[in-house]
């Protein structure tokens, strides 16, 4: 079962959560839907907006919309828009408790805007893996601290914490920045994006729980 719900009586507007790492394959689809179908079952009015040029967060939307099991999962909303013209969607943040920014898999071509972006969120995550992401992401962190931006290192993908890898990574991790007090597991349920899914959808969907704690983090992080 999940934890707790939080009283979203009081909600404040135009709360921004950017998910941003400057390489592919860290989790940060992943981590946008499932914060999104929480944010919607907990009663906010939150959209994703998909930053990413595969428009992974996108096509997650379409298979849910799709899925034959579609009138039983939540409706969530999901914006396609290009890194490039942030601004357009930016506006419209106010129109929202929540809005969920997943970024592209890479800065190249991309520097100007992403600097521009990550300096006006509200709370920015930093998905990272057990393997050997930390290299290329410490100097955004470096960069975000030093800007004085609210800002933490998810860890990701972990198949066992209590493998060599994943401690030292972590350790690593917090050397240079602050991290969410959990690390999102490798797990079958997580992966069913791939049909549309969330890890809220069933409630003995494996991994719900750390997604209920991150997004209670987050809560917390952002005044939400």
């Amino acid at each position: 079962m999940g934890l707790p719900a939080l009283d979203t009586s009081k909600a404040a507007k135009g709360r921004t959560l950017l998910i941003f790492a400057p390489k592919g394959g860290v989790g940060k689809s992943t981590i946008a839907m499932n914060l999104l179908v929480a944010a919607t079952q907990h009663g906010y009015k939150a959209r994703g907006v998909d930053l990413d040029p595969q428009r992974t967060l996108s096509n997650w939307d379409a298979y849910r919309r799709e899925n034959p099991f579609s009138k039983h999962l939540t409706p969530v909303e999901v914006v396609p828009s290009h890194i490039n013209d942030w601004r357009s969607v930016w506006e419209s943040n106010a129109d929202y408790d929540i809005s969920i920014y997943d970024f592209p898999p890479g800065v190249e071509g991309f520097q100007d805007s992403i600097y521009s972006l990550t300096g006006r969120g509200d709370y920015v995550l930093i998905p990272f893996g057990p393997g050997h992401e930390l290299p290329h992401l410490i100097p955004w962190m470096k960069r975000l601290l030093e800007r004085e931006r609210k800002v933490a290192f998810c860890m990701t993908k972990v198949i066992n914490p209590n493998y060599t890898g994943a401690r030292v990574a972590k350790t690593e991790a917090v050397k240079h920045g602050p991290c969410t007090p959990v690390d999102i597991p490798m797990r079958d349920d997580i992966l069913r994006s791939s049909q549309g899914f969330s890890v809220f959808d069933h409630p003995k969907f494996r991994g719900r729980d750390e997604f209920q704690i991150l997004w209670n983090h987050v809560c917390q992080e952002i005044r939400l």
